[in-house]
């Protein structure tokens, strides 16, 4: 899961940096920034008990989704 809150945030930080042209180090200061807003979340969320539950109904959809309806409408 931590790999996809990092892809999460790579995808955030560069949809920022495209809307808005940044350097370097504020490209740097702005992934520090959603890194801990992020994590703090994630560490927040993950600490519920709903929290795998809802993980793994995204994960059997996926799988279902990829598995059966992707052959279906080929």
């Amino acid at each position: 899961m931590e790999y996809a809150l990092g892809v999460i945030i790579s995808l955030v930080v560069m949809g920022m940096k495209q809307f808005k042209e940044t350097n370097v180090w504020t490209t740097y200061v702005l992934l520090a920034v959603v890194s801990i807003v992020f994590g703090g979340l994630y560490a927040y969320i993950s600490a519920q008990e709903y929290f795998s539950a809802i993980v793994q109904a995204v994960v059997y959809a996926a799988a279902f989704h990829n598995l059966v309806l992707r052959r279906l409408t080929n």
